[in-house]
């Protein structure tokens, strides 16, 4: 290695080079919140591409177009008589975390289409990043492989058929997973 002195560069040449190739080691050992980011932008580009300015069906269109009506609504679906209370149905998984999402968007004024991308992408690197985080806490696989398992995770036909149609189903799967650190 060459010696640099303080506020001096290290002369660009083949060390340099080879140090800031991306190599799958290198990705895993970022932070994960780092790893979350670049997922989360990846994921944003395409999803903000794939038909800009429309919103896609989602099973609770409320929740995306009117959050703050949809909250105001499900008090009266409140059953305190079970487990310290609970929402009946799938209501819960709309109500925490996809709602408050939603309406800060909407305090936000950012357009529905748009929030409804950064919610997609949101899911999809904590799937991605959980299932890298989980690889590596188990011990399971090298860094490439556990890469590939984030990539497939977060591809797989099941999972974006689900995000696509009813995201807060998807939400549970991808709590426990991104709890890999426990």
């Amino acid at each position: 290695m060459i010696a640099v002195e303080r506020g001096q560069q290290e002369p660009a040449g083949p060390r340099t080079a080879q140090r800031l190739r991306l190599t799958p080691s290198r990705l895993t050992g970022l932070p994960d919140r780092s790893l979350f980011i670049g997922v989360f932008l990846v994921a944003l580009l395409i999803f903000g591409c794939t038909a800009a300015g429309r919103t896609i069906a989602d099973t609770k269109l409320g929740v995306d177009i009117a959050a703050r009506e949809f909250l105001t609504r499900l008090w009266s679906l409140w059953n305190p008589l079970e487990w310290f209370g609970t929402l009946t149905d799938q209501y819960i998984g709309y109500a925490l975390p996809m709602a408050p999402f939603f309406l800060v968007g909407q305090l936000l004024h950012i357009p529905v289409w748009l929030v409804e991308r950064l919610w997609l992408s949101a899911l999809v690197a904590t799937g991605f990043t959980g299932m890298v985080k989980l690889a590596r806490v188990t011990g399971i696989g090298n860094d490439a492989s556990r890469l590939a398992a984030g990539a497939i995770f977060a591809l797989w036909p099941v999972f974006s058929i689900l995000l696509g149609s009813t995201s807060a189903a998807a939400v549970p799967g991808l709590v426990e997973i991104g709890r890999a650190h426990v």
